[in-house]
């Protein structure tokens, strides 16, 4: 885990343990997320969130029973085609 601190801005990066590889397989099923959470200077906090999900989008709404192609209309998810493989 890494910590960049500054008087305005904190950031926390979490990483998987060091025995896993996200990048070796390709992965055609997970849903993947960013979040970005920060404190403004009024002390209020801000959450961006960024979802991605590889495959069909109808298909997978069907096999999930989860309304995925409706989440990808709104874009509230991003589809990113048949995987995650960033080869």
């Amino acid at each position: 885990m890494a910590r960049l601190h500054d008087s305005a801005f904190h950031l926390t990066l979490y990483s998987a343990p060091e025995d896993a590889d996200p990048w070796s397989r390709k992965a055609t099923r997970d849903l993947s997320a960013l979040v970005i959470v920060w404190q403004d200077g009024t002390g209020a906090f801000h959450v961006k969130p960024y979802c991605w999900l590889p495959g069909d989008m109808k298909e997978r709404s069907e096999q999930d029973h989860a309304p995925h192609d409706a989440w990808a209309r709104l874009g509230c998810i991003t589809p990113i085609g048949p995987t995650t493989d960033p080869r």
